[in-house]
């Protein structure tokens, strides 16, 4: 890409979008997983499996939610050729990264009520 910005166009039912957008950004798709596992085990001890062992709860949830969300990142795996867990990683990195108190590494979060919010 050298910089530019991919544009994806993608129609039909949640899983056809899911794999257009997987078929086309196929090597992006690829980098990203690579680049999270990788982060995953280096930074916090974490393997394929284990990552993938956390996936379930995240379906459940997303399949509660919004069914089509799930077809959606099935038909970006299959599109991208890619593991059907490693898209619902991907979808949900941050929930899966940091589970565990034990695996914090700190951060900063930021909260704000405005005056005419919090007058009461």
């Amino acid at each position: 890409m050298n910089g530019s910005t991919q544009i994806i166009t993608v129609e039909g039912s949640r899983y056809e979008c899911g794999y257009q957008h997987g078929e086309q950004a196929k090597e992006l798709v690829k980098k990203n997983i690579d680049y999270y596992f990788g982060w995953w085990s280096r930074n916090l001890g974490l393997e394929k499996k284990d990552i993938f062992d956390r996936t379930e709860s995240v379906l459940k949830v997303s399949r509660e939610y919004d069914a089509g969300l799930v077809e959606e990142m099935r038909g970006l795996a299959d599109g991208a050729g890619v593991d059907f867990e490693s898209i619902v990683a991907m979808n949900s990195r941050y929930e899966l990264a940091w589970a565990s108190p034990a695996q914090l590494l700190g951060g900063c979060t930021g909260i704000a009520a405005l005056p005419r919010r919090s007058e009461g």
